[in-house]
């Protein structure tokens, strides 16, 4: 219901206006609204089977814990999340597969806590050139825009390089 009101208004703005972005913003608006308005019957697990939840541990019910986040990132599988994956703020584990990405290997290491890396770490820029370069995609001619500049994905206050040890 929400829904059909919010569309009749943007198509009456796209007619008003007459501007294609406006086409591709109302686009963009109703995938928000679908997604966000998706989020409360995601995270209300009170339908999971007893059995079910006891798959993933004691503390399934309190948010925020390992099992808790797991179910929850099995819902989301199951309701067509493409990209699925939660990250610590000084170090995340990525699995890579395919595009000429070496097969049963590991690079880098955190403690023995999981907190801080120890060896080889990988700025966020270096993983983005890396995966642009599989893609065969030059990071650094690759430009998008943004607030009216072109602007790198890997940024430009450093030069960006693609991780050759991940390579096949």
């Amino acid at each position: 219901m929400m829904l059909d009101r919010l569309q009749a208004m943007n198509r009456r703005i796209h007619k008003d206006l007459g501007d294609p972005e406006t086409q591709t913003r109302i686009t963009q608006y109703e995938m928000a609204f679908r997604m966000q308005s998706s989020v409360p019957d995601l995270v209300d697990i009170s339908g999971e089977p007893k059995h079910t939840l006891e798959m993933y541990g004691e503390d399934v019910q309190k948010p925020g814990t390992f099992g808790h986040n797991c179910l929850l990132a099995r819902r989301m599988v199951e309701r067509d999340v493409r990209f699925v994956r939660d990250h610590h703020p000084k170090c995340y584990s990525i699995w890579m597969a395919g595009g000429g990405i070496k097969g049963g290997m590991s690079h880098g290491e955190t403690d023995d806590f999981g907190y801080n890396i120890v060896k080889d770490g990988v700025h966020i820029r270096d993983l983005n050139a890396t995966i642009l370069n599989r893609l065969g995609i030059d990071s650094q001619r690759y430009t998008v825009k943004h607030r009216g500049l072109d602007e790198r994905l890997t940024g430009v206050q450093e030069e960006a390089r693609p991780i050759q040890e991940l390579f096949t």
